[in-house]
């Protein structure tokens, strides 16, 4: 039962320290063996071995172990030459055996690893220092056993590195010492410390080597390991405290609880002006509208305070690339760089979750296709090493992700090749493919430029993906390349999917919502300013021509009456268009819910939301629409 308990504790903190681990080692291959670095994976290691001890998991702690030697030689002075594959290696292990603890049990065997750890460490001990446990009895009727247990450390000190001493000795100090102590230590002679430490108060000196010393204590060590007294308990309990571990499922509910009070709060607001409008009734009126906005400042501080519980820092998706990127250039024969800014911006777990796939697309091309190989680079003038960034900036009510490389960049002469042997487009209309219009072609679902199919990329199902994942979250993708020089990929995210601002449009008797992020402005406009060219309508709009989308058309709805129009200026598909509706009807929240598995994925729209009065309305995605009334047009090209 007390496993079950902790069990998620440990499974929580064991993703904490392996992915710590993971960053450590990478590190510890591009900067060398620092002595902070060293401690810091030292740690992780420890904190994981003891934990894992302390609830049986005996092959997480024992690989644990056989890590914590090869660092100790680490803090020695040990050069960590070919160390970092192995390590790895161990954390991907760690990891298969952390997921077999949470389906019920270790099966993954360690013992290979942990002998190709312990010789790494008995090849390279240059300064001849070799890693043992001292075991110390002393004799019963021995006087002052913690003076004489401390006065034969000061002796072991004068003749080896002691690193740990268990019971510490600060304990030791204050007496809590039977009649044996154990201390780790490295040393050129271990075999003379057995006659050093000999003597008539002592009954017994064993000395063994430190991967044979079985022994629990090093197992289960807790802070104090390294002989440091453990923290004030009173201190630890109250920081304990302050920390709550939270199920995600639970989060979930409470954003969709808060979501229908949401609801809840516009209905009573638009109740409580109908009921303003009536004369004998506005006492009534005033009293529910005070009430109203009560609930709605309450409302909303209760929504704002469920979302940040609920958003997480980027870092949590970007510390997955370093590794990954990694070990796909050396599959590749490449090196690449790795950068990361802005790793403490905060996304909605939800949004963070899903947009893992996309990004991942985006690195695999970059260092796929973007990056040169070393050789290339420098015949170039570039450094051999490639440069591959991943930014995350904040803006207004959303995040812009940036996926960019300093290499090949999208050679545009090419796509249009691809586009015209898959028959998108015929030769003369590729030729009229602006740059822009050009790059756009490569989220086409089949088209790639590789030469070649890999096992990492080359069958033209990567962009299509990126655009299809992003989109699906309400966000676009923006490209800019430049040949030689490199690609940029620019992602556009909501904070969150669950509560989003959006304009309220009636189109053919029906209401519809479009998220604001993507609207850049409202204007109106009579039917005798809209002009049309070949197949689609236009306007001039402050001397600049936009094309216009009618909604109704794009969605088969019925024909509109009247002879003014009203455009919803968005951004879609790298193009600037006029969404073409009836009527705005106003702006404010709505509550993302969505379509269900019966409708399934519709084009044109992201899912529906339930409106103050009861009614529901679709939300519309703006890029889909722009694509889906654009379609014709590119279909006329392939003629």
């Amino acid at each position: 039962m007390q496993l079950q308990r902790l069990l998620p504790v440990f499974l929580s903190e064991a993703d904490e320290h392996l992915q710590a681990l993971e960053e450590g080692v990478l590190q510890l291959e591009r900067l060398g063996p620092t002595p902070g670095l060293v401690a810091d994976l030292f740690r992780s290691v420890h904190t994981l071995k003891g934990s894992a001890g302390a609830l049986g998991f005996r092959r997480i702690a024992e690989l644990a172990h056989a890590m914590e030697e090869v660092l100790e030689a680490l803090r020695a002075g040990r050069a960590a030459d070919g160390l970092a594959d192995l390590l790895l290696e161990c954390v991907d292990t760690l990891r298969a055996l952390r997921q077999e603890v949470s389906d019920g049990g270790e099966r993954t065997d360690v013992d290979a690893l942990v002998e190709r750890l312990r010789a790494w460490e008995e090849g390279g001990a240059k300064d001849g220092l070799h890693p043992v446990d001292v075991r110390v009895r002393l004799r019963e009727d021995c006087p002052m056993r913690a003076a004489r247990a401390l006065a034969l450390l000061r002796l072991l000190r004068e003749h080896a590195h002691v690193d740990q001493v268990a019971p510490p000795e600060e304990a030791i100090a204050q007496g809590q010492l039977e009649l044996e102590f154990t201390a780790r230590v490295r040393a050129r002679e271990p075999e003379a410390l057995q006659e050093l430490l000999a003597g008539p108060e002592v009954e017994s000196v064993r000395v063994m080597p430190a991967w044979e010393a079985r022994d629990e204590r090093w197992l289960d060590l807790g802070p104090q390991a390294r002989g440091k007294l453990p923290d004030d308990p009173e201190l630890t309990r109250r920081a304990s405290l302050r920390t709550v571990r939270v199920d995600v499922e639970r989060l979930d509910r409470l954003m969709n609880l808060v979501g229908e009070l949401v609801v809840d709060r516009i209905r009573f607001q638009q109740i409580a002006e109908r009921l303003r409008s009536l004369d004998r009734a506005n006492g009534l009126a005033q009293e529910l509208a005070e009430a109203a906005g009560h609930l709605g400042r309450v409302a909303g501080d209760l929504q704002a305070q469920v979302l940040k519980a609920r958003m997480l820092p980027i870092e949590h998706l970007f510390s997955r690339f370093p590794r990954y990127v990694r070990d796909l250039a050396q599959r590749a024969g490449k090196r690449v760089e790795v950068v990361l800014e802005g790793q403490d911006t905060e996304l909605d777990r939800s949004v963070i979750e899903q947009i893992g796939g996309p990004l991942m697309h985006l690195v695999r091309n970059a260092v796929d296709h973007g990056i040169e190989p070393p050789e290339e680079r420098q015949r170039l003038g570039k450094p051999a090493a490639g440069r591959l960034r991943l930014a995350a900036v904040q803006e207004e009510e959303g995040i812009l992700v940036v996926v960019e490389d300093d290499g090949r960049g999208i050679d545009t002469d090419r796509v249009r090749e691809k586009a015209v042997a898959l028959g998108l487009l015929s030769a003369e209309a590729a030729a009229r493919l602006s740059e822009e219009e050009a790059v756009e072609l490569i989220f086409h679902p089949g088209l790639s430029t590789a030469s070649q199919v890999t096992d990492v990329s080359g069958r033209g199902v990567g962009m299509d993906a990126v655009r299809a994942g992003v989109q699906a979250l309400g966000g676009s993708v923006e490209v800019e390349t430049q040949r030689g020089h490199g690609t940029r990929f620019v992602l556009r995210l909501p904070l969150t999917l669950a509560i989003v601002r959006a304009l309220l449009v009636s189109c053919g008797g029906e209401r519809y919502a479009i998220p604001l992020a993507g609207v850049q402005e409202i204007v109106e406009v009579p039917a005798e300013r809209v002009h049309r060219v070949g197949s689609y309508r236009t306007t001039l709009l402050r001397g600049n021509v936009l094309p216009l989308v009618s909604v109704h058309e794009a969605l088969g709805l019925p024909a509109p009456e009247g002879s003014g129009r009203f455009l919803c200026v968005v951004t879609g598909a790298r193009r600037r268009v006029g969404l073409w509706v009836d009527r705005v009807l106003g702006e404010g929240e709505i509550v993302v819910k969505p379509l269900g598995s019966y409708l399934g994925q519709v084009e044109g729209v992201s899912g529906a939301t339930i409106l103050g009065d009861g009614r529901v309305a679709l939300i519309l995605e703006p890029s889909a629409l722009v694509r889906l009334a654009l379609r014709e047009e590119e279909l006329a090209h392939v003629g």
